[in-house]
């Protein structure tokens, strides 16, 4: 308990130390900077970076022209829509659904040759 201001605490092999005893420091410093000495070639890390980024577009590029594709495929189904529009959103829509798949299988292809 904090009652107990004897130096003794009830765990064995603890002491209570009071914080006027506890060294504080006045200064901040940073550890010695050491040259990075890490496996492998940067340029490969390089390379691999940009894969990753490279791989996050096609991915983005993916659920971008699906999203897409299906808002068109909804509004070009609705009842008021003349003929001619549903034609046309529904060839609107299998582009950018083609297009998405392509993204996708250019995603997995720079994903496997890294």
């Amino acid at each position: 308990m904090i009652s107990d201001l004897s130096g003794t605490s009830s765990l064995p092999g603890r002491r209570l130390v009071a914080l006027s005893d506890v060294p504080h420091r006045t200064e901040f410093r940073l550890p010695e900077q050491t040259p990075d000495v890490s496996v492998g070639c940067p340029i490969r890390k390089d390379r691999l970076n940009e894969a990753m980024n490279l791989a996050l577009v096609f991915g983005t590029l993916t659920l971008t022209c699906w999203m897409v594709g299906g808002a068109i495929a909804v509004i070009g189904n609705a009842e008021h829509c003349h003929p001619h529009g549903q034609q046309i959103s529904e060839f609107v829509s299998l582009g950018l659904n083609i297009l998405g798949l392509v993204c996708a299988i250019l995603m997995g292809a720079v994903l496997v040759a890294q």
